[in-house]
């Protein structure tokens, strides 16, 4: 008999899920966007909390469910996104990284539905609310973070989708869901809104108005985070219009590269699922057309993104035998009904197929750096010793970002790599907003009441408003999953 324990269990392995105190913490600063206030980077008051603050976009941006709160306590959902800003304390705007929140995922309607999802309780697949962080390299008080004095636009996760999605699919009442006996859970006529991208088009355009002309610019994330920033790597460069305006460009991806069961079930089916296949991502036509086909595989997707940009440096930080990684191979080649996976995918087999899909990305560019640490652990950027990470040959993480970090003496420079034209892409995106928010009045930030509830080395130095509630009656916090950046409030973990 299936036991709930057990798959929470399972799912802790999947996405680690934390629970936190709440999904707005005391004492932080919110700011919502309106045509009469635009949270300027200049005008938000940062937290005396974690120095940051949340902008709330309004618009179409939302989570991938309703608001919701389960009566026995254990699963809440709050469909209001926001974003989170860490402004360099002295307006300083010379460097600035977007970092996309982990935390997850789904791949279809058997594990996307809200009744699954409800029904595994404290361990969902995805962390569906949006939740702020501050620690890792969001912590503004560790002198040994090297991204301590960057312009940081953190952009949680709470789609499930990658940060990439733009479908919604109706409620599906999971088999799952009814082994486990969740009945609070059943019949709620819940939609899936996978909402990633417009999300995620909501936290650049920000960025975009207020950091326009960094020196260096870094797209990154933690594991689900860190396709993201892999997959909208060109929207960004285009946004900013990197090359034109010689701004040292930057990719960091910690802790998932997307190794997959490609010949069982190729990337293209669940993208598409996703609606991701009709989203802007600047790939070429083939590409849009093997994505719509089924036949897309995640190698071919970043190969066609890397080629696009060879004045790109790029970073990937991994465990040789992640076994969360590994894990989610095996939810997408089995499904759910798979658990409890017993054979899972060797860490020198999953180490072999991911070593193979950089060395492709290799022959399109020169300038992919690694960093592999012998060990299963998921997402090392997300905690506060993340320096102290050692690769095979003992060099530490710290260390290593900060020589990737060093300036070259020509930071626009072509790449030494080939210099193959890339097709054209499909269309160009579009950087106005989708839709007006709601005004609000003034263009101030304001304090709310908490919501209830081996390596290769890296280029060598050369050359406000507060905002919706959660559901009423809400008395238990949302919960998010470990490739999400902790929270400062965390209070305990679901997966000891």
């Amino acid at each position: 008999m299936w036991k709930i324990s057990a798959i929470g269990a399972l799912l802790c392995i999947l996405s680690g899920v934390t629970t936190t105190a709440s999904a707005v913490r005391r004492g932080d600063q919110v700011c919502t966007l309106s045509p009469d206030n635009q949270c300027s980077a200049g005008s938000i008051k940062p937290s005396e909390l974690d120095g940051s603050v949340l902008i709330y976009p309004g618009g179409k941006t939302r989570c991938a469910f309703d608001d919701f709160a389960d009566p026995k306590g254990n699963f809440n959902t709050n469909k209001t996104y926001f974003f989170q800003v860490f402004p360099n304390q002295d307006q300083d705007k010379k460097k600035v990284m977007l970092f996309f929140q982990g935390g997850g995922a789904c791949a279809d309607d058997d594990t996307c539905n809200f009744s699954l999802q409800c029904s595994l309780g404290a361990s969902p697949t995805f962390t569906s609310n949006a939740v702020p962080s501050s620690t890792g390299i969001l912590n503004r008080t560790n002198t040994d973070n090297v991204f301590q004095d960057w312009n940081i636009i953190h952009i949680p996760y709470c789609t499930g989708d990658l940060h990439i999605g733009n479908a919604v699919h109706e409620p599906v009442d999971s088999a799952m869901g009814k082994r486990l006996g969740r009945s609070q859970c059943m019949g709620q006529n819940m939609s899936t809104h996978l909402n990633g991208y417009e999300n995620s088009l909501s936290a650049l355009k920000w960025a975009l108005a207020n950091y326009p002309n960094p020196e260096h610019l870094i797209i990154g994330g933690a594991s689900a985070g860190s396709l993201a920033a892999q997959a909208l790597s060109v929207v960004v460069a285009d946004m900013w219009d990197v090359e034109k305006k010689s701004i040292r460009y930057s990719v960091l991806g910690d802790s998932y590269v997307g190794v997959l069961p490609e010949e069982k079930k190729p990337s293209g089916i669940v993208l598409d699922y996703f609606g991701t296949c009709d989203v802007e991502l600047k790939v070429p036509a083939g590409v849009v057309s093997d994505c719509k086909k089924h036949t897309l595989s995640v190698t071919e997707l970043y190969s066609s993104l890397i080629k696009q940009l060879p004045f790109s440096d790029w970073l990937f930080i991994d465990s040789k035998s992640d076994k969360t990684q590994r894990k989610f191979y095996a939810l997408l080649d089995q499904g759910i009904l798979g658990y409890p996976f017993t054979n899972l995918i060797s860490g020198d087999d999953f180490f072999a197929s991911m070593t193979k899909m950089i060395d492709a990305y290799k022959t399109v560019s020169s300038r992919i750096s690694t960093f592999f640490v012998e060990s299963d652990k998921h997402v090392y950027l997300a905690y506060e010793n993340y320096g102290a990470a050692a690769s095979g040959a003992g060099l530490l993480l710290g260390d290593f970002l900060k020589q990737w970090l060093l300036p070259h003496d020509d930071a626009t420079a072509a790449s030494t790599a080939p210099a193959a034209s890339p097709e054209t892409p499909a269309s160009t995106p579009s950087v106005a907003p989708s839709q007006t928010p709601t005004p609000a009045a003034g263009d101030k930030t304001e304090t709310p009441t908490p919501a209830a509830g081996s390596q290769t080395q890296p280029p060598a130095p050369a050359a406000t408003e507060a905002p919706v509630p959660a559901a009423p009656g809400t008395t238990s916090a949302p919960t998010i999953a470990p490739a999400a950046t902790p929270a400062a409030t965390m209070t305990r973990s679901l997966c000891v």
